[in-house]
Parts: C-alpha cells; structure tokens; sequence
C-alpha cells in the first residue's frame, strides 16, 4: 500500500521530535488533527511506536525506523526539492 503525504509527514515528524503530542505533531506538519491521531494510533497498534498515557495529553514516539515511510519520504523531499529548483538555460531550450 502507497504511503500518503500525510503519513510521511506524521513520521518525519515523530522520528525527529521524540516524545510528541498529537497537538505537537499538528503543529510541525500542519495536518489535521484527527488525520495526525489516525496515523499514530495506527503506528502504535503495527508496534512501531509507542504511547505515553501522560496528562494533559498521550505523547507518542517511534520505536522502530519504518523503511516503506523513509523510502517514500526519500522520494517525496526529493520531488519538492526538484520543484523549488529554477528552470536552468539548458532545461529551457530542451523543451523547445
């Protein structure tokens, strides 16, 4: 099954930040907050993250490199890369 933007971007941003509330997780990706608690309730039910029942809010963090996220997440930063990228001379006149 294909990755989503959403879901990579859920992952990058539990692989890096830790211990991380969903509220947190919103924050840094500006995906929805219902969206970013489906992919970490999920990510904790597959075993690759784990959950922390603190109050005021569950935190959540990755507990095992996922290689089908990092692959897509790869690909993904790479095509965004390439579209901030100016058009160069030669680009230009290949199209013509």
């Amino acid at each position: 099954m294909p990755a989503s933007q959403q879901e990579v971007g859920v992952y990058q941003a539990v692989r890096h930040g830790g211990w991380m509330t969903a509220t947190q997780v919103v924050l840094d990706t500006g995906i929805n907050g219902r969206t970013v608690r489906r992919h970490l309730l999920r990510l904790v039910r597959l075993g690759m993250a784990e959950v922390s029942l603190a109050w005021p809010a569950h935190r959540y963090r990755l507990t095992t490199p996922i290689p089908r996220l990092e692959e897509a997440a790869t690909v993904l930063n790479s095509e965004r890369h390439r579209e901030s990228e100016p058009e160069s001379v030669l680009d230009s006149w290949q199209r013509r």
